[in-house]
């Protein structure tokens, strides 16, 4: 395995034992060591990685996209972030935080890069999830014929509610307002919309609730 000529052998030994991808790479690009977890995810050799086999673990819709990154910024960052999928030795791919961390000699040159790889797959699948939980509630709210508005309370300067403000509204809500206030359809607040509101028995229900 090749390594670079660093000043302490403490560091290989450091790297070694991390649960996570670790690299270093000169500065053309080249990788010119990796830690022994690199193979464990992998399955690829340093040896392998070093001769250009990283290519084959990066995510073909990720690869361009990270050239062109590292191309562009690396000369100009002092920590450089991205998020690749690799492809673990069972064939999947999974997604990763990439951190760049340029070492430099006295004269500010860059001698090497110290690049880690975190494993995010888990985090990546949650806000995936997310998405598509707040798409979904997002169409059934525009499609309701019902009216639905989001409520935010306002408080005076002793804390108690004296109004509240619309914060979303689907179409219905939008279509009802400008129907019960016709002469202010850009209003927010509740009781500017609704004047009798705050003699309403709904006032003070949503008044408990935010005491709750």
């Amino acid at each position: 395995m090749k390594r670079l000529q660093l000043n302490s052998e403490d560091l290989y030994k450091t790297l070694n034992v991390l649960p996570f991808i670790v690299y270093i790479v000169s500065p053309s690009g080249k990788i010119e060591y990796c830690n022994d977890y690199s193979y464990t995810f992998t399955g690829v050799s340093c040896d392998d990685l070093i001769n250009r086999g990283w290519r084959k673990i990066i995510h073909p819709q990720d690869f361009h996209g990270i050239i062109n990154q590292w191309a562009k910024t690396a000369p100009h960052t002092e920590l450089l972030e991205y998020e690749i999928r690799l492809k673990r030795k069972d064939e999947r791919y999974l997604w990763h935080l990439n951190k760049a961390l340029p070492l430099k000699d006295s004269s500010g040159n860059i001698v090497l890069w110290i690049v880690t790889a975190i494993d995010i797959h888990d985090r990546k699948e949650m806000e995936e999830e997310i998405k598509k939980s707040r798409e979904l509630l997002n169409s059934v709210f525009e499609a309701s014929h019902s009216t639905i508005s989001v409520l935010e309370a306002i408080k005076d300067k002793n804390g108690e509610v004296i109004d509240f403000q619309i914060v979303l509204a689907n179409h219905a809500s939008d279509n009802f307002k400008e129907t019960s206030a016709a002469n202010k359809p850009s209003e927010e607040r509740y009781s500017a919309i609704f004047s009798s509101f705050k003699r309403t028995e709904l006032f003070d229900k949503l008044k408990d609730v935010v005491k709750s």
